[in-house]
């Protein structure tokens, strides 16, 4: 396998050759122009760093090498390079050298000369030995210092202080300054003392060792003082106070001063004449790195540019100017690098634009390479620099740089950039090799290059916004990391997750949590900072929990199994060491998942024993201990339960527990035994209950207690609390929350069934009270305290008034006599009713008023009306009490409200089942209906109770009650086949005869015939040849209701064929008296649909029928119209033409005797 590490570095070079195809163009213009057009000019060369303007210049150098007709010379002057030198001394420098180094200066001596002028320095060093003074010297200089103030404190202060006291004592001034005085010679004496002893001592103990007795005995002192004398010395005494000596060595330089500008340009104007002096010559003098010199060394540069091709001195002869049209300045350079530098002060505001447009004469630009170029010049880069990968490699790298460097930086490439790119790259490569895919190191590398702060990218996991996935893979982000980190790609993993884990556990952010659980390295970083942050946790319960719930969604493998279980040991053993909890809302969360993954029974008992004991925010801690019950159900630990918590809580507590959080929500319920037993005392409730309703201190908690004490059969002497409630309600004044709990209470033992109003309001005098209650409380603007107070009063009575009057009781009457009297002024107390009542499990005191007319009955058709348009109207109508009471409902409300609420019932409650359980009843019949509606089915109650309504509740329906005939029609709408019985054939037989022979009006004749579709196909043929009967029979006084109600009943064919004569010669003759449209209408129908109606009719009658109808038509007596409309038509069938219509008329004379004979 080859090694992949392997790299090979490109050289930054300009090169020679062009890569890009715009750089060839450009050189050879501007060598074009070089050799063609006269000189004297200066040339910009203009493009961003690295773009390639060396490139340009090496490219027309080589042209220009490989000319013969011309001698063309490039001088490449680095003004970069020379940076911080005297310009224009050095720019002669370089330029003499080159051109010396060419040949084109005839007079090389002078030349030279000059160059040793321009090169000329001189240095001269001085050293100069200085002494030091020591420690004790510096002291000496200090002490002398002070001899003159001694000597003045001795002579004049020491005497005259003297002289206040005794003037022959000296005073002690007078020593003080003695010493100061004299202190320098003493110092000076003492170790001149000390050396000679020393010396002494050293010469003396030399003698001794080192002689024989003899000599020592001859040893003369006198002789051996003088030899100490000497050698202490006066240098010996001052080494004591000067050790030390400093070498400062002093240096002076000289060399040729810079050129001042006139003499510059006297020098180089003689320059160029002595090197351009041949016509074949071109001399191209190019200043490079301009853009990278200060902003004022960019100005000199500019200034010493511009003296080259000054042609207005005065100092060029005439005659020698022509070495300017040999000469050319080219300059390139980066137009944006250089304004940037020349306009960071205020003074040097557009001066960049300004010395472009003087300074050239024209301008090249090295414009941007494009995007296929510069890939394809990549590309040959990266194979050159990693010849072990493939292309594939080399795309991906290729699109990473795009992605990265082009859309940060939004400006164009230079080749410069990707060179360095690569270079880079390859110092990456040749550490990391393959263990990192090259195109995730190009990541990495394009980055740093684009100024990413890679570190904080990682921290916040945002290096999506790059969207480079698709190009290197789901774990790119691993690679990065290692290679920020330059360590392994788990170390580095973790390196990164540790502060971001922490931040998200102490910021409670659990979706970060949950995306760095997907990462390498998870379950080890949570096992170690678990550990660190145990203070905190312990210090912060909401910390422990949150953090305990989140982790519990996160899945683990096998591989950090064991990680997995010391994190979760450190947590236990935290909630081991807690005695009582803060409720938060994710604390139920936090410990089940804690006991979950830890099952140790002391860890569970614990924590129940702890929750037990715990700060009580009633509504969470309810749901906590919910939570966690539920949890020990699954894993049959509830035993445990009911042994390890034990709560212990008074009356208070208790009833603040229940109405703050046991009653909240249904699944509740299941822990009322658990907590009631383990925390109620059944006295000391019953007095507690008993002294807050005499003391006025009910809350709505005391109502939600009643609800779950009657679930667990915990027994309350209701009969006292009320009592004592009527007996505050004797007071003149009470305020509205007062009344609102106490009701509330008596309401709620009401629901439960522990007491009536009757118990509460046994006689007028209570009501009394509560009236007077009514009127002080809506002048409070208490309107729902108010209302409370009138709902005993809407139960007790529909007449509301009084035998007994307290206060203002009367004026309290009026009041509620005027809300049911003008409920739309009243609308707020309607709303106010009807919310109070909702609360009440039995509202047939209200169901039971809505027939009647009395002032109290109004109330509770109003309280009704308004109920059934409320969002939350199913709280008010339950489908209990609509099965019962629907005539009742049906009877004040509005259909379309009705409809909605039916149909709300259907869907959301077992209304359904109530009904088919439910006996037949023909008043339910538009429920029935409304359920046909919704379900396109009818139930078979209905089908069983059609088939026993019986005859005279079916007349009734003909009548006044038209809910089965609607029930009916919808039947027949929805295509649903059901049959009623007989009494059904004889109540209509019976309605019809009543019909004809009282003239009685039908009221919905036109919907009527639909009751007939209850009937089976034979029970409808019997009611034609029945119906025919009838009309036949009867007098036909009231014939146009029975048509316009059964009129295709009798249009029954086979009917008709079997009773023709009577129908023509009867029925048609009272017809054709009368001439009533409606009826000739039902004559035409017949005619026109029986075509054989005249051949089973005896001529005579028919006959005489068709006489009948010409008469009518030629008859003088004004007929309507629509009426001879008719005739007309029914003529059209019965007379064979209208000639047999003239002939029939002729013959009208002698029917009408045999007529007249008949009749008579």
């Amino acid at each position: 396998m080859k090694d992949k590490s392997e790299t090979l570095l490109i050289s930054d070079i300009p090169s020679n050759k062009d890569e890009f195809g715009a750089h060839a163009r450009l050189a050879s213009a501007l060598s074009s122009m070089i050799l063609k057009e006269k000189g004297g000019r200066s040339i910009a060369l203009t493009g961003s760093w690295g773009s390639g303007k060396s490139t340009v210049i090496n490219l027309i150098s080589k042209e220009a090498d490989q000319l013969k007709d011309s001698d063309i010379t490039l001088l490449t002057f680095d003004a970069w390079e020379h940076e911080g030198n005297l310009l224009r001394r050095t720019f002669l420098e370089f330029t003499i050298k080159k051109l010396l180094g060419k040949g084109w200066l005839e007079d090389q001596e002078k030349w030279n000369v000059s160059l040793s002028s321009l090169s000329n320095k001189h240095k001269e060093q001085t050293t100069k030995s200085m002494p030091r003074l020591t420690t004790g010297g510096q002291v000496m200089v200090f002490l002398t210092l002070l001899v003159p103030a001694g000597f003045i404190l001795f002579n004049k202060l020491g005497t005259k202080l003297g002289s206040d006291v005794n003037d022959t004592f000296p005073s002690i001034y007078s020593y003080i300054g003695g010493v100061i005085a004299l202190l320098p010679a003493g110092i000076i004496i003492s170790i001149f003392i000390i050396k000679l002893g020393r010396k002494f001592y050293q010469s003396k103990m030399k003698f001794l060792f080192k002689t024989n007795k003899r000599e020592r005995k001859s040893w003369k002192w006198t002789r051996n003082l003088r030899k100490l004398l000497r050698k202490a010395s006066s240098e010996d005494f001052v080494s004591l106070l000067v050790n030390k000596f400093e070498n400062v060595t002093i240096t002076e330089s000289s060399e040729t001063p810079e050129p001042s500008s006139i003499e510059f340009q006297e020098k180089f104007e003689s320059l160029m004449v002595d090197a351009l002096n041949n016509d074949e010559r071109r001399l191209v003098i190019v200043v490079d790195n301009l853009d990278r010199l200060s902003s004022d060394e960019v100005l000199k540069v500019w200034a010493t540019m511009r003296t080259f091709l000054d042609s207005s001195s005065s100092l060029y002869n005439e005659g020698d100017r022509n070495w300017k049209e040999k000469f050319w300045l080219l300059v390139p350079f980066d137009p944006r690098a250089i304004t940037l530098k020349l306009e960071d002060s205020s003074d040097k505001l557009n001066l960049a634009t300004s010395l472009f447009d003087k300074t050239f004469q024209a301008r090249f630009e090295v414009a941007p390479p494009v995007l296929s170029k510069w890939r394809h010049f990549m590309e040959q880069l990266l194979v050159q620099s990693f010849p072990n990968h493939d292309l594939v490699d080399f795309h991906k790298v290729y699109r990473i740089f795009y992605k990265i460097v082009v859309s940060i930086k939004k400006s164009p490439i230079t080749p410069r950039e990707i060179i360095v790119f690569v270079n880079q790259l390859g110092t990456v490569n040749r550490q990391w090799g393959n263990e990192i895919p090259i195109a995730d190191q190009a990541l990495f590398v394009t980055m740093k290059m684009s100024n990413q702060d890679i570190q904080l990218l990682l921290l916040n996991n945002d290096l999506d916004k790059y969207d480079v996935t698709k190009i290197l893979g789901e774990d790119y982000y691993e690679n990065l990391a290692s290679l920020y980190f330059n360590v392994p790609k788990q170390e580095a993993v973790q390196l990164i997750m540790k502060p971001r884990l922490e931040n998200a556990i102490t910021k409670y952010n659990q979706e970060e949590i949950s995306r760095l659980s997907e990462m390498p390295g998870f379950w080890e970083v949570s096992e170690n900072l678990a550990d660190e942050l145990k203070n905190d946790f312990k210090d912060n319960q909401k910390l422990l929990v949150e953090t305990a719930a989140t982790y519990g969604k996160i899945p683990f493998g096998f591989i950090t199994k064991n990680s997995v279980a010391n994190y979760w040991e450190t947590l236990s053993e935290i909630a081991m060491g807690i005695e009582s909890w803060e409720m938060s809302t994710r604390i139920g969360e936090g410990l089940i998942e804690i006991m979950k993954n830890n099952r140790d029974e002391v860890l569970v008992e614990k924590i129940l024993s702890s929750l037990s004991k715990s700060h009580r925010d009633y509504s969470v801690w309810v749901e906590t201990i919910y939570k966690v019950f539920t949890f020990l159900e699954q894993y049959n630990y509830d035993g445990m339960f009911s042994s390890a918590f034990q709560v212990e809580m008074n009356s208070n507590e208790v009833v603040a527990m229940i109405g703050e959080g046991l009653v909240k929500k249904e699944k509740y319920r299941k822990l009322e035994k658990y907590l009631i037993s383990s925390s109620l005392d059944a006295e000391e409730m019953q007095t507690y209950f008993l002294n807050s309703a005499q003391n006025g201190e009910l809350t709505p908690n005391f109502s939600s207690c009643v609800q779950v004490f009657s679930r667990n059969n915990i027994q309350l002497d209701e009969t006292k609390i009320v009592s004592a409630i009527k007996d505050r309600f004797r007071n003149d004044i009470l305020i509205s929350n007062e009344v609102i709990q106490s009701m509330s209470l008596v309401f709620e033992f009401i629901n439960e069934g522990k007491t009536n109003f009757g118990n509460f309001i046994h006689d007028d005098l209570s009501i009394a009270y509560l009236m007077h209650h009514l009127k002080s409380l809506i002048d409070q603007n208490s309107f729902k305290a108010a209302m409370m107070c009138a709902i005993p009063m809407l139960m007790h009575s529909s007449e509301f008034t009084l035998s007994n009057s307290v206060w203002n009781s009367a004026a309290g009457i009026l009041l509620l006599q005027g809300i049911a009297n003008e409920p739309d002024k009243n609308a707020n107390s309607i709303n106010d009713l009807v919310r109070l009542i909702m609360s009440l499990k039995d509202k047939s005191f209200v169901y039971n008023k809505l027939y009647g007319k009395k002032i109290g009955d109004k109330l509770a058709i109003q309280i009704v009306k308004s109920a059934i348009k409320k969002k939350d109207r199913l709280d008010f109508f339950s489908a209990e009490d609509i099965v019962k009471y629907f005539r009742n409902i049906f009877y004040v409300v509005e259909d379309i409200d009705m409809e909605a609420l039916i149909f709300e019932l259907h869907d959301k409650t077992n209304i359904d089942e109530l009904i088919e359980s439910e006996r037949f009843n023909i008043w339910y019949a538009h429920l029935y209906s409304l359920f046909v509606i919704k379900k396109s089915e009818v139930s078979k109650s209905v089908v069983d109770g059609l088939l026993k309504v019986s005859k005279d509740e079916w007349k009734e329906v003909f009548v006044n009650t038209y809910s089965l005939l609607d029930l009916a029609i919808i039947l027949h709408q929805k295509n649903l086949r059901v049959y009623a019985g007989l009494p059904l054939e004889d109540a209509l037989r019976e309605y019809v005869k009543e019909v004809l022979e009282q003239g009685t009006e039908i009221a919905r004749k036109g919907e009527l015939h639909f009751i007939i579709t209850l009937l089976n196909d034979s029970a409808k043929k019997r009611f034609s040849r029945d119906l025919f009967q009838i009309v036949t029979s009867s007098s036909m006084n009231n014939l146009i209701e029975v048509i316009e109600a059964f009129g295709e009943y009798l249009l029954d064919q086979d009917v008709i064929l079997e009773n023709t004569d009577l129908l023509v010669r009867v029925v048609f003759r009272n017809i054709l008296d009368r001439l009533e449209d409606i009826e000739l209408n039902w004559v035409y129908k017949i005619v026109s649909t029986i075509p054989s109606l005249k051949n089973q009719t005896e001529v005579s009658n028919w006959d005489g029928f068709a006489k009948r109808i010409s008469m009518a038509l030629d008859s003088e007596d004004e007929i309507a119209n629509e009426v001879r409309g008719v005739l007309i038509e029914i003529a059209n069938y019965i007379l064979p033409t209208i000639d047999g219509r003239s002939e029939a008329a002729s013959a009208a004379s002698d029917v009408e005797v045999n007529l007249r004979e008949e009749d008579e």
